[in-house]
């Protein structure tokens, strides 16, 4: 078959939650997430150099380690479903990052912080080939605002275990009912991946596959084949076809307060790190982690404004570090509008900065817990 070279804008993204950390779970159509541009997976192993002394200056061996937690990263449009109490487009996203989803039924849905993070399956088709990862969990967040654009969010974080599953030719027949098929080079999926085979894609679920011999070169499936094939038969990785219902938020819509109180913005950035700790220190008899501890989070960022007369109240704010209310608030519909609320917020004193013709203002902000488990919430309504 050609080998041809995979083109960067033929991705789909799709993140599904799992039940079980770890554990991997196929998506379904609704479970697509829509990318603001080129998600990530990539997973390293580690080495470590043989101390043993031999007769040269040359490293002659090396000992293949447990393989760390890999890494992830997946820009986003904040898109909100348009209607009242529906999750939005991502919706394991926010609630990865902060823990606990609350879907009140015509309202909202509100995702706050937990003390446990949840952790989703990660599917990215990458033009011929897809890459998943389980045990996938959000450990930071980046929203930024502005008068252009739409509201973005970058995410990355880690997870346990990558795979894929690539484009090859049957070289074997395969009957209705057969799980092992025959391939040319069957380093080009691993365990766990979904599957389709030319005109069979087992009625739009995808076949799992449970084994891989890249010796004999056969892939082995969890379920007999529906149709079959025939040899030079394409086997490609499967995703179901994504359903797109969301509108992506303008910049534009934004406002932020203080106090309670409106105020005029330039810009306004909110960070979320909350990086879990991937055990990577325990053996494992598959070799990779199986567990994550969370940690403490930080949430801070910038608020950008003009230097208007009344705003010199600010510095004194910042000098005796009050804690006001802060929120930044994008959205002007029921249905499309989302909120980053955090009650408890301190200010830096100000930098004062010279855009000619004007004076500006950028003010530091970090939100604390006020009882605990209560330092943002970020709101859909």
């Amino acid at each position: 078959m050609a080998n041809r070279i995979g083109k960067a804008r033929e991705q789909q993204v799709f993140a599904v939650r799992e039940a079980t950390r770890g554990t991997l779970t196929a998506p379904a159509a609704t479970d697509l997430i829509v990318a603001a541009g080129f998600a990530k997976i990539n997973q390293q192993p580690s080495f470590t150099d043989s101390p043993e002394i031999v007769n040269s200056r040359d490293l002659l061996a090396d000992f293949q380690d447990k393989t760390p937690a890999g890494q992830w990263s997946c820009p986003i449009i904040v898109r909100p479903s348009g209607s009242l109490g529906v999750e939005p487009n991502a919706s394991i996203f926010y609630e990865s990052l902060l823990g606990k989803r609350t879907v009140n039924a015509g309202v909202s849905v509100a995702y706050d912080p937990e003390m446990e993070k949840p952790s989703f399956s990660l599917w990215v088709k990458k033009s011929h080939s897809v890459l998943f990862a389980s045990g996938c969990t959000v450990g930071k967040a980046s929203v930024t605002t502005g008068p252009k654009g739409g509201l973005t969010l970058e995410l990355s974080g880690q997870f346990m275990r990558m795979g894929w599953a690539g484009e090859d030719e049957l070289t074997a027949d395969a009957a209705a009912s057969d799980t092992v098929l025959h391939v040319a080079d069957a380093k080009k999926y691993t365990v766990g991946a979904m599957v389709q085979l030319a005109g069979d894609d087992n009625g739009g679920a995808g076949y799992e596959v449970s084994a891989v011999d890249t010796t004999a070169n056969t892939i082995t499936l969890a379920a007999g084949l529906a149709v079959g094939g025939s040899t030079g038969d394409v086997v490609s990785g499967w995703l179901p076809a994504g359903t797109e219902t969301s509108t992506p938020l303008e910049n534009r819509k934004s406002t932020a307060s203080i106090g309670g109180a409106s105020l005029p913005i330039k810009g306004m950035t909110i960070n979320i790190t909350d990086d879990p700790q991937y055990l990577e220190d325990e053996i494992t008899t598959d070799g990779y982690p199986v567990e994550y501890v969370e940690n403490q989070r930080v949430i801070d960022g910038e608020l950008d404004i003009y230097f208007r007369q009344n705003d010199l109240r600010y510095f004194q704010d910042g000098l005796d570090t009050n804690e006001q209310a802060i929120s930044l608030n994008c959205g002007d519909t029921a249905g499309t509008r989302v909120k980053f609320a955090m009650p408890r917020t301190r200010l830096s004193v100000p930098t004062v900065e010279e855009t000619d013709p004007t004076v500006a203002l950028k003010m530091g902000i970090k939100a604390l817990g006020q009882t605990g488990e209560d330092s943002i919430s970020i709101i859909f309504d």
